[in-house]
């Protein structure tokens, strides 16, 4: 664990060490959270974070039915066959 030091500006500085094992960069969006057991900083996610969710859920995940293998691989199949 490094020790660093809270800026005139409420600014901080990451070691460089540190800045290139997480491949951060200048200009990079970051979020900070703060919990119980302290404050984390993450890079804001590239794709906004969603979850399946009728109406946006698969008609056959959300009815409950799973699909074997072999479904899946002719599903696969005839879709790919309609983008020719």
């Amino acid at each position: 664990m490094e020790k660093i030091v809270l800026e005139e500006r409420g600014q901080i500085r990451l070691p460089t060490q540190l800045l290139n094992a997480l491949q951060w960069h200048q200009g990079m969006e970051l979020m900070l959270q703060h919990t119980a057991k302290g404050v984390f900083i993450r890079p804001v996610p590239v794709f906004p974070v969603s979850q399946l969710e009728p109406p946006d859920m698969p008609l056959s995940i959300y009815q409950g039915k799973s699909l074997s293998i072999e479904e899946m691989d002719v599903a696969i199949s005839v879709e790919a066959g309609k983008q020719k």
